[in-house]
C-alpha cells in the first residue's frame, strides 16, 4: 500500500467520523495494535538458553568457567572459592604525613608513638575578613 493510499484512507476515516485529520491520527496511534516506537538504545537480548548460570563480568584472576559443572575452576583444576578479607578500617589514599598504619590498633600512629588525632578546630573555611585574625579561645575573628 502506498503512502498516498494510506493518507486517503485516513482522510476518508476522518470524514466518516466527523473529526479532523489530526484527531484521526491520534485515534490510530492510541489503538492497542499500533506498534509504538521504543525510546532509548535497544536492549541486548538475553541468552537463548534460560539455564545459563554463568555470572556476569570477568572471571576472577587465574580461573576459567567450566560449562559442565557451572562454576569457576582454578588453574590447578580445583573449585574456586571466594575468600572474604577481614574488615579493615584503614582509609584509602595517602596517609597523613609523619604517620604509619598500625594493624593492631587499626589506626595511624605518629612517629613519636602516639595516636594520630586531628586537632578539632572551629575556624570557618576561607579567607579571614580584612584586618581580623582568628582567636581559638573565643572561637571568632578579632581585630588585629
Amino acid at each position: 500500500m502506498s503512502l498516498s493510499n494510506i493518507l486517503e484512507s485516513i482522510k476518508q476515516y476522518a470524514e466518516e467520523q466527523g473529526v479532523s485529520m489530526n484527531d484521526a491520527l491520534v485515534d490510530i496511534r492510541s489503538h492497542e495494535d499500533f506498534e509504538k516506537p521504543k525510546r532509548g538504545r535497544p536492549r541486548k537480548h538475553k541468552s537463548i538458553s534460560p539455564d545459563n548460570n554463568r555470572p556476569r563480568g570477568r572471571p576472577p584472576s587465574g580461573t576459567y568457567w567450566d560449562e559442565k559443572r557451572e562454576l569457576y575452576i582454578n588453574q590447578n583444576g580445583t573449585e574456586y572459592i571466594k575468600v572474604e578479607s577481614p574488615p579493615n578500617k584503614r582509609r584509602r589514599g595517602r596517609p597523613p604525613s609523619g604517620t604509619y598504619w598500625d594493624e593492631a590498633t587499626q589506626s595511624y600512629i605518629n612517629n613519636e608513638g602516639s595516636n594520630n588525632t586531628k586537632k578539632k578546630t572551629y575556624r570557618p573555611r576561607g579567607r579571614p575578613p580584612t584586618g581580623k585574625i582568628w582567636d581559638d579561645a573565643s572561637k571568632q575573628y578579632i581585630a588585629e
